[in-house]
């Protein structure tokens, strides 16, 4: 086949497409080229973008009142009669909403003017500065916090060749100016147990955590103590991490609590306790707590503690709020260790041909540039705490979240992008694993 066969997009300063908030973007685009003469395009454009979205659809009884006038049947004359009720039927209402945090387009080959591109592969270099105050990506199958990366060959004589990738956005949450999350959390609670005319004595629970801030990769150290004052078998206890997702759309809302681990203990026996002692709930990769600078998804965690009875009844349920964050308190720094992965980290340019792209004017291609540093808040995050030993990236851990991207109205057949995407969210290692 002749003409532009393909179009793929790199990140020079985070392979993994893996940045942060007011970060600079620095990567290439590579176009190939085949046949034996040049092709006219109007040129080689970057689209940079970043949104949320929220969508669902419901059904909904309506009941609608009617009124028939009777006929005689006879040329449709009314007899003068008048009859009436209410039928009732069902509607799918969707509820939707979305916020644009940027868009940004620009060429780095032509100028939407034709110009001739030749056979060969060509690499052309842009870079680009995202906005400051940015949530964390976020995916699920209500809604969605994305950020994307499209390159488009402007093709007068075809559909354009698109190439998409979807990127990630590590919002932050410096839990040092949160307050109140290093402080220790005290929750308690009790129930009487009842059946029939029966009464019981009491179950009580203490629940009791060192703080109420971390970040993926720290272990929640549970304390608790159960008291069975009852005259019944508790079944067993269970600690739950649960994320509750808030969806906004215009004219409605929607909640949806996420399970993200657990942990259990065994059966406490009629008048006697169970105790719970530094247990720890690792917590995997998730997004940080808000996303802030995002109106229309909040995300927030609390740490559910169950008592459950053996037979019929209701569970004792303590809970209390967690706060996830991205940097952990500057007293549990000494709990990490670092990685060989590390900050979001620049990668030396090398040209993925034998030989440069044809010459062409300095008006529409800019030369690559080597040695990209790695750029704010990464150099940031690094010069206001030293001591803080770099995460990994992992993908995140997400039960609601959809199999793949769904495509586009304006996405054609033969549009490339990862449509497997999953965001990663920092992880910090302990030092004990």
């Amino acid at each position: 086949m002749m003409g532009v066969q393909n179009v793929q997009i790199f990140f020079d300063n985070s392979p993994q497409g893996i940045y942060f908030p007011g970060q600079t973007i620095h990567g290439r685009v590579k176009v190939e080229v085949q046949g034996h003469q040049a092709v006219n395009i109007r040129g080689v454009s970057v689209k940079f973008q970043g949104g949320s979205l929220v969508r669902w659809t419901e059904t909904v009884q309506r009941s609608e009142s009617f009124h028939h006038h009777g006929s005689t049947g006879i040329n449709s004359v009314s007899d003068g009669s008048l009859s009436s009720g209410r039928v009732n039927r069902q509607e799918i209402v969707v509820h939707s909403n979305h916020e644009e945090y940027f868009k940004s387009k620009f060429f780095v080959f032509g100028n939407g003017q034709n110009v001739p591109i030749f056979p060969g592969e060509h690499v052309f270099s842009f870079s680009y500065i995202l906005p400051a105050n940015l949530p964390s990506s976020f995916e699920s199958t209500l809604g969605h916090i994305r950020y994307q990366l499209e390159a488009r060959v402007d093709r007068p004589w075809a559909l354009d060749k698109v190439s998409k990738t979807f990127f990630t956005i590590n919002g932050i949450l410096d839990l040092n100016l949160e307050p109140g999350v290093n402080a220790p959390v005290q929750v308690m609670d009790h129930k009487t147990m009842c059946c029939w005319c029966c009464r019981s004595g009491p179950i009580s629970a203490l629940v009791m955590l060192p703080k109420s801030g971390f970040v993926p990769g720290e272990a929640i150290l549970l304390e608790a103590d159960v008291d069975n004052m009852s005259n019944r078998l508790m079944n067993r206890t269970q600690a739950r991490l649960i994320q509750t997702v808030r969806y906004q759309a215009t004219d409605a809302s929607k909640v949806v609590e996420n399970p993200i681990l657990k942990a259990d203990q065994g059966q406490i026996p009629p008048g006697e306790s169970q105790t719970w002692n530094d247990h720890p709930l690792r917590i995997p990769a998730l997004p940080p707590s808000g996303p802030r600078g995002c109106s229309i998804i909040h995300i927030s965690y609390k740490l559910e503690f169950h008592v459950e009875p053996s037979s019929v009844g209701m569970s004792l349920i303590l809970s209390t709020p967690i706060t996830i964050g991205s940097i952990p308190t500057q007293n549990s720094f000494n709990q990490f260790q670092g990685n060989s992965q590390g900050y979001p980290s620049p990668s030396p340019f090398v040209f993925p041909i034998n030989e440069m792209p044809p010459p062409y004017s300095d008006q529409v291609y800019n030369p690559p540039k080597v040695n990209v540093q790695p750029s704010a808040p990464s150099l940031l995050m690094m010069e206001q705490y030293p001591d803080l030993p770099p995460p990994s990236y992992i993908q995140a851990v997400n039960e609601s979240r959809p199999p793949r991207i769904a495509r586009m109205d304006d996405d054609h057949e033969d549009t490339t992008a990862n449509w497997e995407f999953v965001p990663q969210y920092a992880v910090y290692q302990p030092k004990s694993a």
